[in-house]
């Protein structure tokens, strides 16, 4: 199997290490050694995703196993709340998204955790992002297209005072409705994020797939640095 990582750009800039994604269709523990000699001199770390479960291995860094989660709208429209698009990110919604996501992989490897949260910000400027009317600077929704036409939840963060309102569920309900059209809706969702689980089943998710996603630094990268 070709075990050429293809270049991250966006992570890359974001992160400030050479970054390559691997995709694989199995298991990929039995690829690593080829995995760090094709990519050491082009990455300093490699992304790598797959379907399914992995036994971990103590070689790779910051191992998870992801819920690919779908709801599939009927043509009832939903229960909907008011929500808005937001025009820039806030001081306040930067703030939210610098806390809010401490079941990420990165934070649990030291040598990206200083860089993690600076993904969830520039997510948040560069992509679609809706509101509560009732709380607009207390919690933000980011969306995105999938290539089959679903829509995707990117990120969905409250601030640490509205949390366990209601406002999160009002945000979603309320976001779904205000797009009608869509019928598939996905959102992944880390599995040790039990809260985060229960609260997409709550809104009407429910768990269709699974994949392993993990990271794998080769002999140049910063681990030796």
């Amino acid at each position: 199997m070709n075990s050429q990582a293809v270049l991250s750009a966006w992570e890359s800039d974001v992160l400030g290490v050479r970054v390559g994604t691997l995709n694989f269709p199995d298991n990929p523990l039995l690829e690593l050694d080829n995995i760090r000699a094709w990519n050491r001199e082009h990455f300093d770390v490699i992304f790598v995703r797959c379907e399914g479960w992995v036994d971990p291995m103590r070689s790779v860094s910051a191992l998870d196993y992801l819920y690919e989660m779908e709801a599939q709208l009927t043509t009832e429209k939903p229960r909907t709340s008011c929500v808005s698009l937001m025009c820039f990110p806030s001081k306040r919604h930067i703030e939210i998204a610098l806390e809010a996501f401490p079941e990420s992989r990165f934070y649990r490897d030291h040598r990206l955790s200083d860089r993690a949260s600076s993904r969830y910000v520039r997510w948040l400027s560069e992509h679609q992002a809706y509101v509560p009317t009732e709380a607009p600077d207390d919690a933000f929704l980011v969306t995105q297209d999938d290539p089959d036409g679903a829509r995707r939840i990117s990120l969905i963060a409250v601030s640490s005072l509205r949390r366990s309102t209601g406002i999160g569920d009002r945000l979603v309900t309320g976001v779904l409705a205000i797009e009608p059209t869509r019928k598939i809706w996905r959102v992944r969702v880390s599995a040790r994020n039990y809260r985060a689980i229960r609260f997409y089943e709550r809104v009407g998710f429910r768990v269709k797939s699974v994949s392993t996603t993990f990271h794998v630094w080769t002999r140049g990268g910063r681990e030796n640095g």
